[in-house]
């Protein structure tokens, strides 16, 4: 079912009909010089699910997930070195985990979603999501 939904949506890329600042609640693909870039709400609208594909131009990806829970700020972020992988994928809660428990956040408002690249060339690409929970 994912590589169905993933195969639409590239096909959407290259007609023209996705936009470029994507709503997580629909999962979008938007392919750019590093390649394609897959971000999405899990079902119980509890995390993040964003996928990075075509890697092969990249040194680094870094991201950034910041939101507000109840009115207090709140976020995640980290880096990524494909090291000859190709494609990767990760989850990010809205809370937090300890001795596999976790918590998760609720009323969250102001999600976004930021993603660096730096690329081979030494180039460095950025794309923003805002996120509707």
């Amino acid at each position: 079912m994912k590589k169905i939904l993933l195969c639409l949506a590239v096909l959407f890329i290259f007609l023209g009909a996705a936009s470029s600042p994507a709503e997580a609640a629909r999962k979008r693909v938007i392919k750019g010089s590093t390649g394609y870039v897959a971000v999405s709400l899990r079902r119980d609208r509890l995390a993040v699910l964003f996928s990075l594909f075509n890697l092969s131009r990249v040194t680094e990806a870094s991201y950034s997930l910041s939101y507000l829970a109840n009115g207090i700020p709140q976020g995640v972020s980290g880096t990524i070195t494909p090291s000859g992988q190709n494609s990767t994928n990760r989850q990010l809660l809205f809370g937090t985990c300890s001795k596999n428990v976790c918590t998760y956040h609720r009323n969250i408002t102001d999600a976004r979603l930021s993603l660096t690249f730096r690329l081979k060339s030494g180039g460095t690409l950025k794309k923003s999501y805002r996120l509707k929970v």
